[in-house]
């Protein structure tokens, strides 16, 4: 068919272009005579594939779209006699599930469940393992990309994590005011140095001192410790008879990150990072993995296929976010470990998220973890890196040994650089334009020199207007 209106098209155009168009009958004659001059030329089976197959295309890209779909009442059966042969029955747990439901109808997860749903969850995940075993995976439905079939975290089908023995962490305080702890020594107390709000507001003479945060003791060892990632937070005491949010309160808070950088480069970096403003977060950030098991850090395939750029991985890279350049390439140390609370599985009671040193510190150190969650341990099982919130009250924290870091950076020609992104401000549960007074911006960095924190923070007031 295709030489045929070829030739068809060339004919016209030897027509030249002073004569009168084709009219359209003339055209779809033509048309038809070449298609049928063509049919003529192919075989019973070549013209079986062009009219089942090549036409249908043709009229209609995405004919045969829903022709490989399963059938949804195929698994539905299915399911239903994996309940019945799991032991359901109306006479053992029909009463039960029915009181149940009388009881809470809703749809939230976090609620009671019948047995006989209990089992449908059961043979639901037995069912997506069968299919996965048997049938071609397509990708995402909501993307024309196709991909390997790896696991079940491509399809957000995983809901409980069996190396995660906590049903909450005790010193999650993300976004809450923190309390003193080793880890966070440092106190704020001068809420009420300045009763005018923009007096206070612009003063950065009482702002906490950074080197405290970044090298720290714990007092039940005397071990020493560098702290890679941390959100400090100080908020102004209410009183037993006022709401929290209800009333204006004055509050501070510190971001800390750090990155791992060349010997070679770190004065580089360092000069460069005092002239910068960190606010709106354009630096490297460490990632949260939320579809990854705890005890599948940083070798299983769970966590390596989120490996990509895709999935917001990169190693050594000097790009910020949007067009911001780095001279240097650094690397981000941490990376966030985060498991949702609200699944239907109920096996944990508040969402739980744990630092953890990032896969290259990992490797490099040979860093291993031993059951224990947030802890990371070297080959002569030596603790190396912790998130003491895991166990006691206090911020999320990333925290390496001291000297154990030290002498890995020595040996390897490798330094750190943390930066300070902070804040203070005045917030209230009635915040309007009207009420707000500005704010001041923190922006810093340090880094280790003769085996001492130094550095420098820089304030810039951002009003009203």
């Amino acid at each position: 068919m295709g030489i045929h209106f070829r030739q068809f098209l060339s004919e016209i155009e030897k027509e030249g272009v002073s004569k009168k168009e084709p009219r359209e009958e003339e055209i779809e004659s033509k048309a038809r005579n070449s298609e049928q001059a063509f049919r003529k030329k192919l075989g019973k089976k070549k013209l079986k594939i062009l009219d089942e197959l090549i036409i249908p295309y043709l009229n209609n890209p995405n004919f045969d779209r829903d022709e490989y779909r399963f059938d949804l009442s195929i698994a539905q059966r299915w399911i239903l006699q994996k309940v019945l042969d799991l032991g359901w029955t109306v006479e053992r747990f029909g009463k039960f599930d029915r009181d149940l439901s009388y009881g809470d109808i809703g749809r939230h997860a976090n609620k009671p469940e019948r047995i006989g749903k209990k089992y449908q969850w059961i043979a639901y995940h037995e069912f997506l393992a069968r299919v996965s075993d048997n049938f071609e995976f397509s990708g995402d439905s909501w993307s024309d990309s196709s991909e390997k079939y790896e696991g079940p975290w491509q399809i957000y089908s995983r809901d409980i994590d069996p190396s995660l023995l906590l049903t909450k962490k005790p010193g999650d305080e993300d976004w809450k005011p923190s309390i003193n702890c080793w880890w966070f020594p440092i106190s704020y107390n001068d809420w009420d140095s300045e009763p005018d709000d923009v007096v206070w507001l612009k003063n950065s003479e009482d702002l906490p001192t950074i080197e405290p945060l970044i090298e720290v003791a714990n007092p039940k060892d005397g071990s020493q410790w560098f702290v890679l990632e941390s959100l400090y937070q100080w908020e102004q005491p209410t009183s037993p008879d006022e709401e929290r949010y209800e009333i204006p309160r004055r509050r501070l808070y510190y971001l800390l990150k750090s990155y791992i950088v060349k010997k070679s480069d770190i004065d580089e970096l360092f000069e460069w990072a005092k002239e910068q403003n960190f606010f709106g977060r354009w630096m490297p950030e460490s990632r949260d993995l939320y579809r990854v098991f705890l005890g599948e850090m940083f070798w299983a395939p769970g966590y390596k296929y989120h490996c990509t750029p895709h999935h917001g991985y990169e190693e050594w890279t000097n790009k910020g976010r949007g067009t911001s350049d780095i001279p240097k390439e650094i690397l981000v140390t941490a990376e966030r470990y985060l498991w949702e609370h609200g699944n239907y599985d109920c096996s944990i009671d508040d969402s739980v998220h744990i630092y953890l040193p990032c896969k290259w510190l990992a490797k490099h150190m040979s860093l291993r973890w031993n059951g224990v969650e947030g802890h990371f341990f070297d080959e002569k099982g030596n603790l190396i890196a912790l998130d003491p919130s895991v166990k006691a009250p206090g911020p999320g924290a990333l925290l390496l040994n001291r000297d154990a870091i030290i002498k890995f950076l020595n040996d390897n020609d490798y330094d750190i650089l943390w930066t300070i992104l902070g804040e203070k401000y005045i917030v209230s549960g009635r915040m309007s334009p009207e009420n707000y007074k500005g704010h001041l911006e923190i922006s810093g960095v340090y880094r280790i020199r003769e085996s001492k924190i130094e550095g420098a923070i820089d304030t810039r007031f951002v009003s009203r207007g």
